[in-house]
C-alpha cells in the first residue's frame, strides 16, 4: 500500500544530503537497546495478554506550525496522500509517523504512540517551559524519545546566539529531566520541519 508512496517520496522529495546527519549521527548503542526493549515487551505482550501490561514506546513531538499541522491538507508536492489518514489534523507529520509505526511496521498494531505537543510559531524556549513545567494533558506517559521542531522558529530569533547556545540547550536539558532515573532515555532527535523527518 505504501510502497509506491515511499519511493516516489524519497526518489523525488528527500535528497540524502537532507537525510545525511541522521545517518552520521545515530543513537548510543544502550539508547537503541532500550527503545527496542519497550517496542520488544509491547509486541510480546500484544500478543500474549497474560505477560505484564507493556505501555507502547512514546515519542513526545514539540515544534513550531509545521510541526503542528498548519495548513497540512494543502499538497504542495502533487503525491497521493495514502489511504487510511483522516483529511483533518490528523495529516501533520507526527500523526503521519505513528501511522508509518504501527501501519507498515507492525501490521496495524499500536506499538507506538506519537504524541504532538507543537503549538504554531513557538521556539525553544517555549518548547523548553512546555517540558519544564510538564504542561501535559491528562494521564500523559512520560515519552521515550523526544524529537525537537523549533529549527524555523530559532532562526528567527533576534539573538541568535542566545537561541542556539541556550535556548536549544535549554530544551534538551529539559527532554533528559524528564525521566530524571533513566541514563538512556528520553532519546532526543532534531529535525528540519521543512523537510520531516
Amino acid at each position: 500500500m505504501f510502497r509506491d508512496w515511499i519511493d516516489e517520496l524519497f526518489r523525488d522529495h528527500y535528497q540524502s544530503y537532507q537525510l545525511r546527519r541522521s545517518a552520521i549521527h545515530p543513537p548510543g548503542l544502550e539508547v537503541t537497546l532500550k527503545v527496542l526493549e519497550i517496542i520488544s515487551k509491547r509486541v510480546n505482550y500484544l500478543q500474549d495478554s497474560t505477560l505484564s501490561a507493556a505501555p507502547p514506546l512514546h515519542i513526545l513531538v514539540s515544534g513550531g506550525s509545521v510541526t503542528s499541522g498548519i495548513q497540512c491538507g494543502i499538497n504542495h508536492v502533487g503525491i497521493a496522500q495514502p489511504v487510511g489518514l483522516k483529511e483533518d489534523n490528523d495529516c501533520a507529520w507526527p500523526a503521519r509517523l505513528e501511522h508509518l509505526f504501527n501501519r507498515v511496521l507492525f501490521d496495524g498494531k499500536k506499538v507506538v504512540k506519537v504524541s504532538n505537543l507543537a503549538v504554531g510559531g513557538s521556539n525553544s524556549e517555549i518548547g523548553k517551559a512546555l517540558l519544564e513545567y510538564h504542561l501535559f494533558p491528562d494521564s500523559f506517559q512520560q515519552p521515550d524519545i523526544v524529537i525537537w521542531g523549533h529549527a524555523v522558529n530559532d532562526s528567527y530569533e533576534k539573538d541568535k546566539a542566545r537561541a542556539y547556545f541556550e535556548s536549544i540547550p535549554g530544551f534538551v536539558n529539559a527532554a533528559h529531566k524528564l525521566r530524571i532515573c533513566d541514563d538512556h532515555l528520553p532519546l532526543g532527535r532534531f529535525i528540519k520541519p521543512q523537510i520531516g523527518l
